[in-house]
C-alpha cells in the first residue's frame, strides 16, 4: 500500500508533522478564498509619497497589488489577480466601447510591492486624483479597498446618506 504524504505548500517538501500537514491545508484552502476587505483605517504618507497599507489588507492582497484611478475621486486597492479579470471583461466588450475606461485605468495603473513596513509608493498622478497630500483614509469595501483624502472621503459618506435612498436599494437586493 502506497503512503500519501502531505506537501509543504511553500516548500513544496513533504509536511514533517500532522499540525504542519493541517496548516498546510489550511493555507491552500484559503489562496482559493475570495479577498473581503473591510474596515476604515487612517494612514499618514511619509515624505517619500509611502502610504501604509493596513496589515489585514496586506495578508489578503499578497506580496504584489494594484494601484489605480477610481469612480469619485478615489484610488482603487486591487489584488493582482484582479487585473486579468477586469482585462477580460474589458476584452469582451472590444477596444472601441472600452478606449476611455482603459485610459481611465491604465494610465494611472501602477503595480506595488509593499516594503518591510507594509509601505506603498503612491506615483504622483494617483495622489493628484485623489487630492491626497499627507493623511488618507483606507476603507474595505468587499472585495476591494479604496484610499480616500480624508475630507473627501467625509464628504463622500454625507453625500451618500443624504441621496442615496440606501432603506430602498437593501430592500431591493433583498436584504
Amino acid at each position: 500500500m502506497k503512503e500519501w504524504k502531505t506537501l509543504n505548500a511553500d516548500t513544496a517538501k513533504p509536511a514533517a508533522t500532522d499540525v504542519e500537514a493541517k496548516r498546510v491545508l489550511l493555507k491552500t484552502a484559503e489562496r482559493g478564498k475570495a479577498a473581503v476587505f473591510f474596515g476604515e483605517y487612517n494612514c499618514t504618507m511619509d515624505d517619500k509619497s509611502r502610504l501604509s497599507i493596513p496589515a489585514r489588507f496586506r495578508e489578503e492582497l499578497g506580496a504584489e497589488f494594484i494601484i489605480t484611478r477610481w469612480l469619485d475621486g478615489c484610488i482603487i486597492v486591487l489584488p493582482l489577480d484582479q487585473l486579468k479579470r477586469i482585462e477580460e471583461i474589458l476584452a469582451g466588450k472590444g477596444l472601441v466601447k472600452t478606449r476611455d475606461i482603459r485610459r481611465f485605468l491604465y494610465s494611472g495603473l501602477a503595480k506595488v510591492t509593499p516594503d518591510k513596513l507594509g509601505r506603498v509608493l503612491v506615483p504622483a498622478p494617483l495622489r493628484t486624483h485623489a487630492g491626497i497630500e499627507k493623511d488618507a483614509v483606507v476603507i474595505g469595501v468587499g472585495s476591494y479597498a479604496e484610499i480616500w483624502e480624508p475630507d473627501a472621503w467625509l464628504r463622500k459618506q454625507q453625500e451618500d446618506l443624504a441621496d442615496l435612498p440606501i432603506t430602498e436599494t437593501m430592500e431591493e437586493l433583498d436584504f
